[in-house]
């Protein structure tokens, strides 16, 4: 993500990486990557990864743009019922970027 250049372009890579089959949900955590239990029944369920860049990572606003695209993705494939175990600290979440 570190040589995407705009949201628009990290909005591109999204729709890439979910065509792709490796889409990913983008967290910035803090010093360390956070890693729970839940994580991993999320992630088999829904086919989707977390990426944490700990205290690292491009501007928050590329990973929400990015972390948006697969939040609709999530939606047209699976309802609305994902958005009860996604992790909270998920960059983006947010009423508007629910639908």
């Amino acid at each position: 993500m570190h040589f995407v250049f705009g949201n628009e372009e990290a909005e591109a890579l999204a729709q890439y990486d979910w065509e792709n089959g490796f889409p990913v949900l983008l967290l910035q955590s803090g010093n360390t990557p956070i890693r729970y239990s839940s994580d991993t029944v999320f992630e088999e369920k829904y086919k989707i990864r977390y990426f944490d860049y700990g205290c690292t990572g491009p501007n928050t606003e590329k990973i929400k743009a990015y972390n948006t695209i697969i939040f609709k993705r999530l939606s047209e494939k699976y309802g609305k019922k994902w958005r009860k175990t996604v992790r909270k600290d998920t960059l983006g979440l947010g009423k508007r970027n629910m639908n």
